[in-house]
């Protein structure tokens, strides 16, 4: 598998440090027939971060003819799935607890034992990539200041989509709970129309 990624241009050169064999201007207009040339019609696979209309067009026109998979990280606007040689899929990772979610459609899941089991073995995998250097963790800042200090992060990340993740320090005083309740969402979650600034990296063939 060789990793094709989409970014900003100013971006190019730390993806291609943590081993992108190629990066594209994922505001180019052209970005997935430029994926589609380089990859000579020939991509099977992507994975969709953004899950907007703009970033599904993108992979879709990137996954060569005889056609792929698309992943997304949230529900994808099923209206831009117009081909059907490329089968979609999205993902939520609190499956991965084992846990009824419960949310508002589509979110809404029921205990899933397989997941969880994947889950396990994914984190000492990815454990193990890190502590090797295979793999690098997103560019982040720490700051003090617990619960309080969620809300200033939040704000640094509204002023500029270039800073790194914001990381807040929280102490937890309370005992674990072996037997969580199922999940319940502190939103109304409702599927409304979503803008980001900068997409992250988001294409792998």
């Amino acid at each position: 598998m060789k990793p094709i990624a989409t970014c900003s241009p100013r971006n190019f050169g730390r993806l291609k440090s943590l081993g992108a064999i190629e990066t594209f201007d994922y505001r180019s207009p052209s970005c997935g027939r430029e994926i589609q040339e380089y990859t000579k019609d020939s991509l099977k696979y992507a994975m969709d971060c953004i899950t907007e209309t703009g970033s599904m067009k993108i992979c879709y026109t990137a996954i060569g003819a005889k056609g792929g998979q698309y992943v997304a990280l949230d529900p994808f606007p099923i209206q831009i799935h117009t081909r059907r040689s490329v089968k979609p899929s999205w993902i939520i990772a609190f499956t991965t607890l084992n846990k009824p979610i419960n949310w508002a459609r589509p979110f809404r899941r029921e205990a899933k034992p397989k997941d969880r089991d994947f889950g396990e073995g994914w984190v000492q995998l990815a454990q193990r990539l890190l502590d090797d250097g295979a793999i690098a963790p997103h560019p982040h800042e720490k700051k003090a200041g617990g619960l309080a200090g969620v809300i200033g992060g939040v704000g640094l990340a509204q002023q500029q989509s270039n800073l790194p993740a914001v990381v807040i320090n929280i102490l937890l005083c309370s005992q674990p709970n072996p037997d969580p309740p199922p999940m319940e969402s502190p939103w109304n979650l409702q599927m409304q129309p979503r803008t980001r600034p900068n997409p992250a990296p988001g294409k792998v063939p």
